[in-house]
């Protein structure tokens, strides 16, 4: 599938799935109980929020729509590089990994997010900057921007631990900083992680997402993979 014919098409288009229904549910249901979210429809101020790794987009057209659906005006910025990251284990074993780094090659994933968020929700409008979040610090993003930060980009752990350590100086206090696949928390996995962080995907769950958050915050806030903490202050959360 080419660009030109991406763009007749009248919704949006994906090609390897992503984000679940249930962990999109999850999301929403960790959004709709955030009391930021409340204060900035009283304030009538946007909700602005800032997603790292969005690939097609599905996760962040979703954010656009419940963000409008719970009553607010927003902003969703998007970075990803739009290349292929996958290491070469992953894509020799899984089918998924290799599909997906096909496509990053060709170009097609890229296409496909530009059309796709063209059907993001009008009050909640998306942009974004190609490239990684550490690339975009140098550009734009000041401290405190941010009410809600979603990771999702590669799943390595040194790459999951550099989105997470650069994201935190941009969520305000009082934001939520949540990511996808969390599908087992560290110290379930704490000798068998550490020697496969280096992987997309192994026996079911992100080895790097798993040892990364857990090193980087202990216990959180989970549901069926997407998992949260509250930011209380410039080096403290609570689960919200």
């Amino acid at each position: 599938m080419n660009t030109m014919r991406i763009e007749q098409h009248t919704h949006p288009v994906f090609g390897v799935p992503q984000s679940s229904s249930s962990r999109l549910g999850e999301l929403h249901a960790l959004i709709a109980k955030y009391d930021v979210l409340q204060q900035r429809i009283l304030q009538q101020r946007s909700f602005i929020v800032l997603e790292v790794g969005s690939y097609e987009g599905s996760s962040a057209i979703a954010l656009s729509s419940c963000i409008a659906e719970l009553g607010a005006r927003g902003h969703i910025t998007c970075v990803d590089p739009w290349l292929p990251y996958l290491p070469e284990e992953d894509i020799a074993t899984n089918d998924v990994c290799s599909r997906m780094q096909q496509d990053l090659q060709s170009g097609i994933t890229y296409a496909r997010f530009i059309h796709n968020i063209k059907f993001a929700h009008p009050n909640v409008p998306i942009s974004h900057f190609r490239g990684t979040l550490h690339e975009m610090l140098h550009v734009t993003a000041d401290p405190g921007t941010f009410d809600l930060i979603y990771i999702d980009g590669s799943h390595v752990y040194k790459d999951v631990k550099r989105d997470l350590d650069n994201a935190w100086p941009l969520l305000n206090v009082g934001g939520i900083m949540c990511g996808d696949d969390l599908e087992h928390q560290f110290t379930a996995h704490e000798e068998r992680v550490v020697v496969v962080a280096d992987r997309e995907y192994v026996d079911g769950y992100h080895p790097g997402v798993t040892l990364a958050v857990g090193r980087r915050f202990g216990y959180v806030w989970s549901r069926g993979g997407v998992w949260a903490v509250k930011k209380t202050g410039e080096s403290s959360w609570e689960q919200p």
